[in-house]
C-alpha cells in the first residue's frame, strides 16, 4: 500500500506539471473559435476575455495578453494557484503593455439642445472621456464653492442664501460638502425649499457657517464645455461651440474594475499589464492572500487603483504590490488595509486629484502588521499623502518621496498616521510642498504637516526624515510615547514642530533628539506648542537639536489654552523648562545652502558644521544613506563619512587611519601601531599643554563606549595610555578631552 501511495503522489504531481497551461489572448489577431489547445499556441490565441472565463485554471497556469492590444472588458479571477505554482495573468509580444479598458467607445450622437449632444447606450456611464481626459460630471457652479450660511447641528440640512432654485430642483442630485478642513462628504438630496436642502442620513461632521460646498448630477447643469450627465440609458455632453463629437473620441466607463479577484483566491501574480477607465478600481484584492500584483500600470480609476481590502483584520497576508504606475485616479491611488506579512514597494503614484470637482482622495493608504512600504514616490494629492491607519504592528514606512500633497484639503499631512502603533518606523523618507488650501473653507491660514501624528499616536518613530516646505514640519496632536530623531526640517511657513493638546496632560514621553529645524524668517518659529491650562507634565525630551532661524529673534511660542502665551528664543526655554539640553542656536551649514534645497543630498553637513559629532546616540545602524554613525552620531539625517572629520585638527590631508597628529605645531598626538594587529595601542601626547586630567574614551563604530580612563597631563611630557587587547576587528573612534574640557583630539583607530 505505501508503495501505491507513493507512486500516486507522484503521479499526481506529475500530472500537475505536465498539465500546466500557457493561454494566449489577442484581441486583434484571436478567435474564439480556435479550441484551448489552440490558444495555447501564440500563434492561434483566444480574442476575448469573456473567452478566457469559460476555462478553468490550476496552480502552474498562465493567461497571457498580447501586448499592444486592447479590451473593453473586465477579468474577473475565480481560480487559485498554489504557493509553488501560482495561476499568472501577464503579457507576450513587444509594444505597450496589453490594456484593460473599463470604458466602451460612445458613438451614434446626435444634437439635443444648443451646444448639447445625447446619445443612447447600453449600460450606466460613471466616467466620461474626450480623448483620454477625463470630463467633469455636470455641477454648479461650474468651478469652485458655494458657500454654507447657517450651522445645521442635526448634520441633515444645508442652508445658504445662493440656493435659490424652486422646490426640489436638487432633488436626486448629490451635494458634495467640505464639512471640515480633513472633510468633503457627499449627501444625495431628497428635498430643497427656499435656501435650504435636506438629505436622509447625517454627515459625519456638522454643517457650519462659511464653509463650502457644490452640486453635481443635474441635466439642467450641463452648461460648460466637457460637462455631461447620465440619465435613463442616455448620455448628455456640452461641446464647445465650433467643435462636433466626431472630432473626438468619446468614451464611457461601464464595467467596476479592470481585474477583480474574488473573495478568498490566493497564490496568484498580476503582471506587466495596463488598466484604463474603470468604474470603481483598476484592481480589486478582496480577502485574498498571496497575491503579487507587480509592473501594472493603472490610470483613470473613478476610485482606487488598487484597492486590497481584508476582513476580519489581518486574516490574509503576503500581499506584495510592488513596481506599479498608478495616476489620475479620483479618491486613493493605493489602498492595502488591515493585511500581515505585505510590502508595498516602488511604486509611482501621481495626481490623485480631481481638481474641478474634488473628493476625499489620500496618495496610499495602508495598515496592518508586518508590512513594509518603501521606495514609492508619490506626487499631487487632494488629502494626505500616506495614510496609516489605526493599530500597526511591526510596520516600517522607509526611503519614499511624498510631493504635493494637501493640494485641496487643510488640515492633513504628507504622512499621517492614526493612533496605537507598535513599532511603526517612519524613517529616511522625503516629505515636501505640503502647503495647504483653505479654499471652500473659512480658514486664513495653512494646517498642512509634513508628518503628521494625529488623534493620540503613540508607539511612533520618525527617524532620519527630511521635511521641505510644509506650513508645519511634524505634528504631534494629542500624541505620546512617540521618538522624533535625526530628522531635517527646513522652510516651514508657520513651525518646525506643532504640538497641540486637547485635554490635560495628553501630550508627553515624546523624545526629540538630533533633529535639524531650520527656517529663514522672524514669522517661522521653531516649535509652536498649545496645551490646556492645568497641564504639568512635561511633553517629553528634547535634547541635541540645532535650531537655525535668520532672524535671531523669539522662535519657540507656548500658548496655554485660557491663559498666557510665552514666546522664546532657544535659551530662554531651555531656563523655562529645562527641555533642549545640548541644543545648539546654529547654523547647520548645509551642503547646498545657496541653492534650491530641495534635493535631499543638499541637506547634507560638512565637517566644519556645529553637528558634527554633536548628537546623542539613539541606537541607529544607519543613516538616510544606509551609512552607519561612527562614535558620537550628528546632528540631522546624514552621517558625515569624509574621514578627516575623525580627527582633532579637521586638517587636510590626514587619512582615517593617520598614526601622528600635530595637533597645533606645539602639541604631538601619536597613536601606535595603528592599525592594531594584536588588539593592543598606546596613546602618546607630548608638548606645551595644560597640567591636569584629560579624558580618554573610546567608542565603537555604532557609538558604543568600549574603553574610558583618564590621563594625567603634564606640560612638556610623554604622557602614555595603553588600550587593552579586547578589542575585537573594526573601526573605532577615539576622543581625549584636555583638563579644561574646552579641547579635544579625536582620531579613528583600526584593529584589523
Amino acid at each position: 500500500m505505501q508503495k501505491i501511495s507513493l507512486w500516486t503522489v507522484v503521479l499526481l504531481a506529475w500530472s500537475t506539471t505536465c498539465l500546466s497551461k500557457t493561454i494566449y489572448v489577442s484581441s486583434s489577431l484571436g478567435s474564439d473559435a480556435y479550441t484551448s489547445t489552440q490558444a495555447q499556441n501564440p500563434a492561434t490565441p483566444w480574442k476575448t476575455i469573456a473567452k478566457v472565463a469559460t476555462l478553468s485554471y490550476v496552480a502552474g497556469d498562465s493567461v497571457l495578453f498580447r501586448k499592444g492590444d486592447i479590451w473593453r472588458e473586465q477579468l474577473t479571477i475565480n481560480w487559485s494557484g498554489s504557493l509553488a505554482s501560482p495561476i499568472v495573468f501577464g503579457s507576450y509580444g513587444s509594444g505597450n503593455l496589453p490594456e484593460i479598458n473599463g470604458a466602451d467607445v460612445i458613438t451614434g450622437w446626435s444634437l439635443y439642445s444648443g451646444n448639447i449632444y445625447v446619445a443612447n447606450v447600453a449600460s450606466t456611464v460613471t466616467q466620461l472621456f474626450i480623448d483620454g481626459k477625463r470630463q467633469t460630471y455636470a455641477r454648479w457652479p461650474n468651478s469652485g464653492w458655494q458657500t454654507i450660511t447657517a450651522n445645521s447641528a442635526d448634520k441633515l440640512r444645508l442652508t445658504s442664501t445662493s440656493i435659490t432654485q424652486p422646490t426640489d430642483y436638487w432633488a436626486g442630485a448629490t451635494a458634495v460638502i467640505h464639512s471640515a478642513d480633513w472633510q468633503i462628504e457627499p449627501k444625495v438630496i431628497t428635498s430643497n425649499s427656499g435656501n435650504t436642502m435636506v438629505w436622509s442620513t447625517a454627515t459625519i461632521e456638522a454643517i457650519k457657517t462659511n464653509f463650502g460646498f457644490y452640486m453635481e448630477g443635474k441635466l439642467e447643469e450641463v452648461d460648460s464645455p466637457g460637462e455631461w450627465f447620465y440619465t435613463g440609458g442616455k448620455v448628455y455632453l456640452y461641446v464647445a461651440p465650433g467643435d462636433t463629437v466626431t472630432n473626438h473620441l468619446i468614451e464611457g466607463t461601464t464595467r467596476s474594475y479592470g481585474i477583480d479577484i474574488t473573495y478568498g483566491r490566493q497564490y496568484l501574480n498580476i503582471r506587466q499589464l495596463s488598466i484604463r477607465n474603470p468604474g470603481l478600481s483598476g484592481i480589486h484584492i478582496y480577502n485574498n492572500s498571496y497575491v503579487r500584483v507587480e509592473n501594472n500600470t493603472i490610470a483613470n480609476s473613478k476610485e482606487r487603483g488598487i484597492h486590497a481590502d481584508v476582513y476580519p483584520p489581518n486574516s490574509r497576508h503576503h500581499l506584495y504590490v510592488n513596481n506599479n504606475v498608478v495616476t489620475n485616479t479620483i479618491k486613493d491611488g493605493i489602498r492595502v488595509a488591515t493585511v500581515d506579512t505585505s510590502e508595498i514597494k516602488n511604486n509611482k503614484v501621481s495626481r490623485v486629484v480631481d481638481l474641478v470637482s474634488p473628493k476625499l482622495a489620500f496618495g496610499m493608504i495602508f495598515y496592518g502588521k508586518n508590512v513594509e512600504v518603501s521606495g514609492n514616490e508619490l506626487d499631487s494629492t487632494v488629502f494626505s499623502g500616506f495614510f496609516i491607519g489605526n493599530d500597526s504592528q511591526n510596520m516600517t514606512v522607509k526611503n519614499n518621496t511624498i510631493s504635493n500633497c494637501m493640494l485641496l484639503m487643510n488640515d492633513g499631512g504628507g504622512i499621517y498616521t492614526g493612533s496605537n502603533h507598535t513599532n511603526l518606523w517612519i524613517k529616511n523618507n522625503v516629505v515636501k510642498d505640503t502647503r495647504g488650501n483653505w479654499s471652500g473653507t473659512p480658514g486664513t491660514q495653512s494646517s498642512a504637516v509634513g508628518i503628521y501624528l494625529d488623534e493620540s499616536t503613540n508607539g511612533a518613530n520618525v527617524a532620519g526624515n527630511i521635511v521641505v516646505n510644509a506650513a508645519n514640519g511634524i505634528k504631534l496632536h494629542k500624541a505620546h510615547n512617540n521618538l522624533i530623531v535625526n530628522n531635517v526640517v527646513h522652510n516651514t511657513s508657520l513651525c518646525s514642530v506643532r504640538i497641540h493638546e486637547r485635554s490635560l496632560n495628553q501630550v508627553h514621553d515624546n523624545t526629540f533628539y538630533n533633529n535639524i529645524y531650520s527656517n529663514a524668517g522672524p514669522s517661522q518659529l521653531t516649535y509652536f506648542i498649545t496645551r490646556t491650562l492645568s497641564s504639568t507634565v512635561p511633553l517629553g525630551i528634547f535634547k541635541n537639536n540645532i535650531h537655525f532661524n535668520a532672524d535671531t529673534a523669539k522662535t519657540i511660542k507656548q500658548v496655554y489654552e485660557g491663559g498666557t502665551t510665552s514666546i522664546y528664543t532657544l535659551t530662554q526655554w531651555r531656563t523655562a523648562t529645562g527641555q533642549d539640553t545640548n541644543s545648539i542656536a546654529a547654523n547647520p551649514l548645509f551642503v547646498n545652502a545657496t541653492g534650491t534645497l530641495s534635493v535631499p543630498s543638499d541637506f547634507k553637513i560638512p565637517c566644519n558644521s556645529p553637528g558634527i559629532n554633536a548628537g546623542i546616540s539613539v541606537g541607529f545602524v544607519t543613516d538616510f544613506e544606509g551609512n552607519s554613525p561612527f562614535g558620537i552620531p550628528d546632528i540631522g539625517a546624514y552621517e558625515y563619512q569624509d574621514s578627516a572629520c575623525f580627527s582633532g585638527a579637521r586638517k587636510a590631508g590626514y587619512g582615517l587611519v593617520e598614526p601622528v597628529i600635530d595637533v597645533d605645531g606645539k602639541n604631538r598626538l601619536d597613536v601606535f601601531p595603528n592599525p592594531s594587529a594584536n588588539g593592543y595601542v598606546t596613546i602618546r601626547m607630548t608638548g606645551n599643554f595644560r597640567s591636569g586630567t584629560a579624558s580618554v574614551s573610546l567608542h565603537s563604530a555604532n557609538g558604543e563606549l568600549r574603553f574610558q580612563s583618564d590621563m594625567q597631563m603634564e606640560n612638556g611630557s610623554a604622557n602614555f595610555v595603553r588600550i587593552p587587547k579586547q578589542l575585537s576587528s573594526g573601526i573605532y573612534l577615539l576622543t581625549i578631552a584636555g583638563p579644561d574640557y574646552l579641547k579635544q583630539a579625536r582620531i579613528a583607530i583600526v584593529r584589523q
